[in-house]
């Protein structure tokens, strides 16, 4: 997933991803572009929880 070509005037939201235990996967909020995908996040999760080799299927929820 290449997000390295973002303009800097796009449209963009930070996240911060979250186990199922409250455990923070990040050490700070990642920026990503609002037309990012689920299955983009689904990597980006997995390479966060260093499971990219056998993928763990990951659920998104917002909070407001």
């Amino acid at each position: 997933m290449d997000l390295g070509n973002v303009e800097r005037n796009a449209c963009a939201v930070g996240v911060r991803f979250f186990s199922e235990e409250g455990k923070e996967l990040s050490e700070a909020a990642i920026v990503l572009p609002l037309s990012t995908t689920a299955a983009q996040l689904q990597t980006l999760c997995n390479k966060l929880l260093d499971s990219s080799d056998d993928p763990i299927p990951v659920t998104f929820r917002t909070m407001s």
